[in-house]
């Protein structure tokens, strides 16, 4: 006896309109990490990120974008600068911005815009090589990114001297997916 062969897709299915990964890269040679015990933060990249944050969200919806970082610390050093420092200074549609934090955080989660603190791109004394040196991490952080939204983008904040060179190929040379 034969299995009946599977119905066909219809032919109405509505299309979604995939827009191509925009990259920026920010170069912050001048900061300066610090190593906090198992973590490392960096005031100046911070302040780089509030910038840009307050900068780009004047033309765009808050909740459509999110800040992270690999290290929890540079997180919480940004929400600080950010909601803290500069909460006088702040739009209004950012007052209550809450998409920050790190990695982890924004496992299952995707945005138009995400915007990325490297802070610690120089060679790791433990690890032997520079941070952030996996595949894997890029394209965790594309997976992040909503494609079927109308400017979707990557902005990754770092110094570019210093980018391990995946991340060098992918933010530096390479500006479309």
């Amino acid at each position: 006896m034969t299995k009946p062969l599977p119905k066909a897709a219809p032919k109405n299915k509505k299309k979604i309109n995939v827009q191509k990964l925009s990259k920026v890269f920010i170069d912050v040679s001048f900061a300066k990490e610090v190593n906090k015990k198992d973590s490392y933060e960096n005031r100046e990249e911070a302040e780089a990120v509030a910038d840009y944050l307050v900068a780009y969200c004047e033309s765009k919806d808050p909740k459509k974008i999110a800040v992270m970082s690999p290290f929890r610390t540079q997180a919480l050093v940004i929400k600080n600068v950010i909601l803290e420092e500069r909460k006088d200074d702040l739009p209004k549609s950012l007052r209550g911005f809450g998409a920050i934090g790190s990695f982890e955080d924004f496992v299952s989660c995707q945005y138009e815009t995400v915007i990325v603190s490297l802070c610690k791109t120089e060679s790791d004394a433990v690890m032997q090589k520079p941070m952030l040196s996996s595949a894997q991490v890029i394209a965790f952080l594309k997976s992040r990114v909503s494609l079927d939204t109308s400017d979707p983008k990557i902005v990754v904040i770092g110094k570019a001297a210093s980018l391990p060179s995946e991340w060098r190929k992918e933010f530096l040379e390479d500006k479309e997916t």
